[in-house]
């Protein structure tokens, strides 16, 4: 994960994405010492105004579409995918396994170690995912950035 802080001169446009679906996005497009950034695409519906300071979290250094969260230093506003989603996600899925699993070991017990592999996957992808959410934003709290654009 590659930091980078960095002061919007100029803010041009802040949007709501329309591909987003359920997600709420934002793209905005603004300027930072004479650089121009466009539809740099981040988590949430940030209270943004030109003047403030912003870390962003990159993905891959200088790809600003692998935006993966950011803070805002002036409020402390941090717009990153919440942990608490993801945890959600892994007690719905043990909880629809294991009724599942109820039904299967009396119907077709032959299918169990499958099932119980596939929602083990399952449940790891989450929790995986929760992981990094929750690093994302301690790293953004510590605000070291590795590079000052």
């Amino acid at each position: 994960m590659h930091l980078v802080t960095l002061r919007m001169d100029r803010l041009y446009d802040v949007q709501k994405d329309p591909f987003s679906r359920n997600l709420t996005r934002t793209l905005i497009s603004f300027d930072s010492n004479g650089k121009r950034y466009l539809s740099v695409s981040v988590e949430g519906s940030p209270k943004l105004e030109a003047g403030q300071t912003i870390t962003f979290a990159l993905q891959q250094p200088e790809n600003w579409q692998t935006v993966r969260g950011m803070l805002i230093h002036e409020t402390g506003e941090m717009c990153i995918r919440s942990p608490l989603l993801y945890l959600w996600s892994v007690f719905l899925t043990a909880f629809v396994a294991l009724i599942c699993f109820m039904q299967l070991r009396f119907d077709h017990p032959h299918l169990v170690a499958p099932f119980l592999v596939a929602c083990g996957l399952l449940v790891g992808a989450f929790a995986y995912g929760g992981y990094r959410a929750l690093h994302l934003s301690r790293l953004l709290q510590q605000g070291q950035p590795t590079t000052h654009a």
